[in-house]
């Protein structure tokens, strides 16, 4: 069962996922499915944060009128930028890509040593 929707900025970011959403809408406006790419999260918990995001108003759906055949895009409103202008100033941008890039490091390593346990059948 679904959570009900947050209340307040403050609670939206106790939930799973919330903070790296936040940091795919705030570098572009994007629709699901390239935000869905970019996060470690089911598209559900996806889904999820994206409703709460919207209904404490981070962020909003549009479609420009060249794309109205496409699905819509998440665009920041300007509490979603006073957040997002926060996230900037503590260099969480900066912390995520460092978070990503160790943790496919050591997903690489983790396969590597995998595949070498099973040449070596042991």
């Amino acid at each position: 069962m679904d959570s009900p929707p947050p209340t307040s900025v403050a609670e939206y970011l106790t939930r799973n996922g919330a903070f790296v959403v936040l940091y795919e809408v705030a570098s572009g406006a994007k629709r699901f499915n390239e935000i869905e790419d970019s996060v470690n999260k089911s598209s559900r918990t996806l889904s999820n944060r994206l409703q709460d995001g919207t209904s404490i108003d981070l962020w909003e759906k549009k479609t420009s009128q060249k794309e109205a055949h496409l699905p819509q895009r998440y665009w920041l409103t300007d509490k979603g930028q006073r957040v997002w202008e926060k996230m900037q100033d503590l260099d969480y941008p900066h912390h995520l890509v460092k978070y990503r890039t160790y943790r496919d490091e050591k997903e690489s390593r983790e396969e590597q040593l995998q595949e070498w346990v099973e040449e070596k059948e042991l």
